[in-house]
């Protein structure tokens, strides 16, 4: 776990508001979301089974129905959950939204260099990208999240690199066509991922019931779903690519509007 203060915590509202700003320009709904979801929400997802070593389980006979709830991990379980069972008219899709929530995960496996410090933590801050689509437009909506997602990244001067990835690496089942942003860190000469860009097909709506009318025929709609901004992960290479040998950090030119001064001193 990690705190973050001060500057930091002022890099990451601005950060935050210009993406947000960004967004409901291209015509996003904004969600605020619960934490703590049912199984069912994240088997809908496909978070579960195979991502249960990473989902705090809360056992607690005291809620509602005795039912045992998880804290999320990432705020799309519970924004699709928001749709199941709904039936929605071509005409009306796609449907795109995002969340800004705190996520939590076990980290199972991860030990070792990354267990310090905040690229890898068990609670962390991310505003996810969401969208219900019709069949035909799904590749649409694929290709807006790439372009958000270098938006971001080009504004905020950072080197990175687009990964199309196999289906094996993909990490969870839904998985259709997926491709990861990776910011490069000289300091630890890595590439790092920020961002996962994932077209789950018609899975995820198969499970939840998600579906759409066209000329009278009843359709599993297509879901997608994207990370968006994983605060910590960017912050940190905020910091690393924009220092300039004297103590200080530079804040990139397009994020001076959000965050209100050109850089961060050393004292």
């Amino acid at each position: 776990f990690a705190y973050l203060k001060k500057e930091a915590v002022l890099l990451q509202d601005a950060i935050s508001n210009m993406m947000k700003k960004e967004l409901q320009r291209r015509g996003f709904m904004p969600i605020i979301p619960p934490l703590l979801v049912r199984e069912s929400a994240l088997y809908g997802t496909s978070h579960f089974p195979e991502g249960k070593d990473q989902v705090y389980k809360i056992s607690n006979d005291n809620v509602e129905e005795g039912q045992d709830l998880y804290l999320v991990g990432s705020s799309e379980p519970t924004n699709f959950a928001y749709f199941s069972n709904s039936t929605f008219d071509s005409s009306e899709l796609p449907i795109k939204f995002y969340a800004q929530t705190s996520c939590f995960r076990s980290e199972v496996g991860s030990w070792g260099r990354d267990a310090r410090g905040i690229k890898r933590v068990h609670q962390f801050d991310k505003l996810e990208m969401n969208a219900i689509s019709t069949k035909e437009k799904a590749d649409e909506i694929f290709a807006e999240f790439l372009e958000i997602n270098e938006w971001l990244l080009q504004n905020l001067e950072l080197p990175y690199r687009v990964v199309n990835k196999c289906t094996g690496d993909s990490g969870y089942n839904a998985s259709y066509f997926q491709h990861d942003l990776e910011v490069y860190r000289n300091a630890t000469n890595e590439w790092m991922e920020t961002m996962t860009d994932t077209n789950t097909s018609d899975f995820q709506s198969r499970r939840l019931n998600i579906k759409y009318k066209n000329d009278g025929e009843s359709i599993y709609a297509y879901t997608l779903n994207d990370t968006g901004v994983a605060f910590g992960r960017i912050i940190l290479a905020v910091i690393e690519h924009h220092q300039d040998g004297k103590g200080n950090i530079i804040i990139p030119e397009a994020l001076r509007e959000f965050f209100g001064k050109d850089k961060i001193g050393k004292n």
